[in-house]
């Protein structure tokens, strides 16, 4: 069974996106979806990973453009999905955005980006809002300057907090 949730997980979001409902995030720039890929994702993370539920958290990314000329908006729409278990179908759970990523707010970054720049945001959330241990899976898709220009496929985990650990500030 572990073997055909691995081969459908490897499927959807190619090789380096297998493994069990508590293994570290995975991540893959699915910019080849979109109208011609203008954004390179490079990287990807939460700290921590996995996430723990009731305890905050922070999700950085970094990318680089590869237009030619700057981009003065950047937005991204998000939709989030869970499933029980590994193999499970997945369910959708909720959706944000669009929202800008231009902007001084903490999730925002400072435009226009430069050419064939790289860029990055990063924000805090409050306390997970997990409900149980699990998969999650985002989507999120970027425009630029209103054309859809890249987006990202992440898999990553909520596990509970081990007991008598002290809360994360």
């Amino acid at each position: 069974r572990a073997a055909a949730a691995a081969a459908a997980l490897a499927a959807t979001f190619g090789a380096g996106a297998v493994g069990s409902g508590t293994a570290a995030l995975r991540w893959q720039d699915c910019g080849l979806m979109s109208d011609g890929p203008a954004i390179e994702l490079l990287d990807y993370r939460h700290t921590p990973d996995p996430l723990v539920i009731g305890e905050p958290y922070k999700i950085e990314r970094r990318f680089r453009s590869l237009l030619d000329t700057p981009i003065h908006n950047l937005t991204e729409e998000f939709k989030a999905y869970t499933r029980a278990s590994d193999g499970a179908a997945w369910q959708f759970s909720f959706a944000n955005g669009p929202f800008s990523r231009c902007g001084s707010a903490e999730y925002q970054t400072e435009c226009p980006l430069p050419a064939r720049g790289e860029f990055a945001f990063a924000e805090r959330h409050p306390a997970a809002r997990a409900a149980k241990p699990g998969q999650h899976r985002a989507i999120e898709h970027y425009t630029a300057d209103g054309r859809f220009v890249g987006c990202a496929a992440v898999v990553y985990s909520y596990v509970e907090r081990p007991v008598g650990s002290a809360v994360a500030v």
